[in-house]
Formats: C-alpha cells, sequence, structure tokens
C-alpha cells in the first residue's frame, strides 16, 4: 500500500519535464549506498575511530542516509522543487499536502538544515539526539549552527509556514507530520532497528566521520547515470529493489578497500616493489616501523635522490596494516613533482595488488585566485 508522503518530490530532470524521482527512492537508493561504502569501502580505522561496534555504526550510517532529506518533506521545498513541474504540483496539493506559491520567510528553512530540526525539534518528539540530527543538517557541507535563530532556537518554531505552508495548527499541519512518521519508520526499517532508541549519541569526532560519509553517499544516490530518474506518470515501486540497487552500485564501480597484509616490512619485499635493495636511509626507517608499538607520525629528513619516495611508501604498507586503514594520501608541493611521481606509485600500487592500481588518482589543487 502506498504512503500518501510518497507522492512527493525529490530530484527533476533538468533536460526534460517528463521525468522525475520520489523522495521515498532516493532516501532508499541513499541507505542502500551508504550500506555498500560501510560493508565494502570503509576502512576499519574509521569504525574504530567512531568509538561504535562495527553494527551499531552500519544502523546508524544507513538510519542518516535514509533521512537525510526528510527536510524535503515541507511545504517549502516541494514549492520549490514543482516550479519546474507544474503537472506534479498539482498531484501533490490534491493528495492533501498544503504547498504554498510564496513564502515571507523565504530561503531561511533549506532543506538539510530544515530535516535536522524535523527530527530534534520538540515539535515532533522523535527522541532523536542533537548529534545525529546535526549530521543530517551538515549534509551539503556546512553545519548549522548551534545558536539561535533570530531568538528561537527552533526553525519549526520560528518559521512553521515553511514546514507547513500555514503558521496554525490543523489539519494541513497533521499531514506533513504524518509524512515524516513514515519517513522515519521506513529509516528504522532499512536500519535494521526496532526503534530509534536504538540510536546513539556521538562524539564530535564520529559527527564529522558521518558527515564525510553520508555526502559521498548522497553524491552517488543523486548521480542519475547510476540511479535513473523514473518517468512522470511513474511513482515507483517497492519491486525495483533490490535490483534498482544491485545494478546502481554495479555502474558505481566504487573500488574496494586496499586491506594491506604487511605487517612488517624486509629488504626482500622490498626488493619485490621497487626492484632494487633498500639503502642505509631505507633500511632505516624499516627498522623503525618495525619495531614501533604505537605507530603515529614519521618524518623523513634527507637530501634529494636518497630514496625517501620508495621509503614511505614501504612505511605506508606497515602502518596501514597496523592501523586498519584503507589507502594512502601522496601529497607533494607542486603539479610537476606530482606528474613526476605519479608514474612511480603506480608501479608501487601494480606489486602490492591487482586491484590496488584500479583506485589510484592524481589530482591536483589549484588555489584560489
Amino acid at each position: 500500500m502506498q504512503k500518501k508522503y510518497q507522492i512527493l518530490m525529490a530530484k527533476t530532470s533538468r533536460e526534460t519535464e517528463e521525468e522525475w524521482l520520489p523522495l521515498w527512492m532516493h532516501l532508499k537508493d541513499t541507505a542502500g549506498v551508504i550500506k555498500k561504502l560501510v560493508k565494502q569501502w570503509l576502512p576499519e580505522a574509521v569504525i574504530d575511530a567512531s568509538g561504535l561496534e562495527a553494527k551499531q555504526f552500519e544502523k546508524t550510517a544507513v538510519f542518516l542516509a535514509a533521512v537525510h532529506d526528510i527536510g524535503k518533506a515541507t511545504s517549502y521545498f516541494q514549492s520549490i522543487i514543482t516550479k519546474a513541474c507544474p503537472v506534479k504540483y498539482e498531484e501533490i496539493a490534491a493528495s492533501g499536502f498544503l504547498v504554498n506559491k510564496e513564502y515571507r520567510a523565504a530561503g531561511k528553512t533549506p532543506h538539510a538544515y530544515a530535516g535536522q530540526w524535523i527530527l530534534q525539534s520538540d515539535t515532533m518528539t522523535f527522541g532523536i539526539n542533537e548529534s545525529l540530527a546535526m549530521i543530517v543538517g551538515a549534509h551539503h557541507g556546512k553545519p548549522m549552527d548551534r545558536g539561535t535563530i533570530n531568538g528561537e532556537s527552533d526553525l519549526i518554531k520560528k518559521y512553521p509556514i515553511n514546514f507547513f505552508g500555514v503558521e496554525q495548527e490543523g489539519e494541513s499541519r497533521k499531514i506533513w507530520e504524518d509524512a515524516w512518521r513514515d519517513i522515519v519508520a521506513q529509516a528504522v526499517d532499512l536500519a535494521g532497528m526496532k526503534s530509534v532508541e536504538e540510536l546513539p549519541s556521538v562524539t564530535l569526532r564520529a559527527q564529522v566521520l558521518f558527515s564525510g560519509l553520508l555526502i559521498i553517499a548522497d553524491w552517488i544516490a543523486s548521480n542519475t547515470t547510476y540511479f535513473p530518474l523514473i518517468e512522470l506518470d511513474d511513482f515507483g515501486e517497492e519491486g525495483l529493489y533490490p535490483q534498482r540497487m544491485k545494478q546502481g552500485w554495479e555502474r558505481v564501480a566504487f573500488p574496494e578497500t586496499w586491506c594491506s597484509e604487511m605487517n612488517r616490512m624486509d629488504k626482500d619485499i622490498f626488493y619485490e616493489r621497487f626492484g632494487f635493495e633498500p639503502n642505509e636511509v631505507q633500511s632505516c626507517i624499516q627498522q623503525v616501523i618495525n619495531n614501533s608499538k604505537n605507530p603515529g607520525i614519521f618524518v623523513l629528513e634527507a637530501q634529494m635522490g636518497v630514496g625517501k619516495t620508495e621509503a614511505a611508501l614501504a612505511a605506508a604498507e606497515v602502518l596501514a596494516n597496523r592501523k586498519r586503514e584503507g589507502g594512502i594520501f601522496f601529497g607533494l608541493p607542486t603539479q610537476a613533482t606530482s606528474n613526476g611521481l605519479f608514474e612511480r606509485l603506480y608501479e608501487w600500487s601494480k606489486q602490492v595488488s591487482e586491484e590496488t592500481n584500479n583506485a589510484i588518482r592524481l589530482a591536483q589543487i589549484r588555489p584560489s585566485e
């Protein structure tokens, strides 16, 4: 049986007015993507750093993905997105949702921040901890200021017309609130939980980690090459899953996490990696890394041509294994040096594993003008 909120829009086509994506489908796509990322791509070190057990981390991540755009289920957002799709405006309005054409507080409740307050406001009493609700508010890259908004700390209380289309209590508000409850219920189900009471409060470090993961999942699920829009007269159906998720993930072709198997480095393995035996500096670094009990940051200073690149890559294999990390960042000061060393890095990766080199990218970051 179709829920009333399933008529609400998440996305439209920029090229044609004949395609759209229902909100419920985008939320389900994003939840599926983040689950794949956690299981197949995220390094164990990230989960460890969150302070949560692996299963609790996964459930929390899926829940966040499944509610991240709940702020789109508001009168203001639906008024914006239906401007390019009047047919959907008529359908949404006819189903009972009040969607105004004009707002006196336009732009005060962008959907990410609106979503945060739907989850944490005592107006709804979902009981979701602020530390998690703030991750939803930050999923477009900018967390909401924790201070008050024109003297009011709650967006729903300050700008009710943006959420409900009306100021006062009544049936017009209830239909939006019911939509939010249905979205949260779907999220609880997708996360494999019985209720939101199973959700933890999380540390600032975990907030940062979940925010980054959610942003990646949202980007992927929003790519219509991977997760296509549907015909305008189609409302989508549960029967599209899990095949839609399976096909979308195959199109993404995301590389799996690199798991280094090298707990110690010796001269024979070094030779296999680079085609020559380690010199004195490289041997010294190997010894220091091999003997370290709680490795952290290592700094190697030496003249040009001594082989710092190979020393660093050999050390990275051991450190990645001991810290359960899933990759390396190799930063250099200029485009010329980056281009010059890339081939050496690529050759090393081919010796590490057949899959590793497929996940390496050369990126140039230019300073702003």
